[in-house]
């Protein structure tokens, strides 16, 4: 297993991020975009229809409910073995609220993986998918930690999620709690855990997610690989849920170089980061905006010259050696 804790702060001028001792990222991902009035913005388009960071923030606190009545504990393991969609969103979140440990899978694994699964994480529940319940359901009977395999689209998970109250206070956990274990590919052997803490999965998102990918809350993300890998996780949900708008960062970077002493290092220093991230900007509008590539980059870019048949047809309409 590879423990990965973030460092607390980067010296870089504006490349840093520090949280607090208690901190809880359920609740800087999602219940801060509901405390500073954007509760009624979209945060997820799915296949049915989009749901707004209030709904998200409901269902979320459902799971988060339901896991507490099944006794589960803060810092046990819980295992999301679900496809992409609003259940694996808010049954993430929920884990997160109630201080346990998220474990994503593919909702695609075998017998044997699962129980390989069950075994190396120890988790006290799983929420799945009807359609492979009863791999983990059979895990489970054979002795596995596992007590509670709660089938998100089943009809009586759908009733009890229903009654669980939209309401819910978060545990309080510390920035060094382990929030998600991710997986190595297994190239060197079978897959291993990478613990992300809290503070960390914040921090990517603050140093690369915001300040270098330049993300606003205006963005719209599609991730290519499902939510279960960590990299579509970052990309895809959490990066998203975060952003406050880049255009403000520009704006206090500029500020800041403006009032200070001329000729000083701070001067230099916020001219430095004002100019990083205005070219950040700048490029996060190039990529946005309705333009085809070819006219984009058209001055950077050698006109193409004749292709081969183009050649050789000259050459023989020349009476060259090629064309005897």
């Amino acid at each position: 297993m590879l423990v990965f804790t973030s460092v607390e702060a980067l010296t870089y001028p504006g490349m840093s991020f520090t949280a607090p001792a208690e901190f809880q990222i359920a609740d800087y991902f999602l219940d801060a975009r509901v405390a500073e009035g954007r509760g009624a913005r979209v945060a997820l388009h799915t296949e049915e229809r989009s749901y707004t960071y209030e709904e998200v923030q409901r269902e979320a606190n459902r799971y988060a409910a339901l896991l507490v009545e099944a006794g589960v504990q803060p810092e046990q393991r819980v295992i999301l073995s679900l496809r992409d969609g609003l259940p694996f969103v808010a049954a993430l979140f929920g884990v997160l609220k109630m201080g346990g440990v998220v474990v994503m899978l593919n909702p695609e694994l075998k017998a044997a993986q699962v129980d390989y699964f069950l075994d190396y994480t120890r988790a006290r529940a799983a929420f799945v998918e009807r359609d492979h319940a009863a791999l983990f359901e059979a895990g489970a009977a054979r002795g596995r930690l596992l007590e509670h395999v709660m089938v998100v689209d089943a009809p009586e998970f759908e009733a009890r999620r229903d009654a669980a109250p939209a309401t819910f206070e978060n545990f309080p956990t510390h920035r060094d709690d382990a929030a998600i274990w991710l997986f190595s590919g297994g190239t060197t052997g079978k897959p291993k855990a990478v613990v992300q803490t809290h503070r960390s999965f914040a921090y990517t998102t603050e140093c690369y997610g915001k300040q270098t990918l330049a993300m606003t809350e205006d963005d719209v993300t599609l991730s290519v690989p499902k939510l279960f890998f960590g990299y579509a996780t970052g990309i895809n949900l959490l990066f998203p849920f975060s952003i406050t708008g880049l255009t403000a960062a520009v704006t206090c970077w500029i500020e800041r170089a403006v009032l200070s002493p001329a000729g000083s290092g701070a001067e230099a220093g916020y001219a430095l980061v004002a100019t990083l991230t205005s070219l950040a900007l700048l490029e996060h509008w190039l990529m946005v905006l309705p333009v085809r590539d070819s006219l984009l980059w058209r001055w950077m870019t050698p006109k193409p010259g004749p292709s081969g048949l183009e050649r050789a047809a000259d050459g023989r309409a020349s009476g060259g050696p090629h064309g005897l």
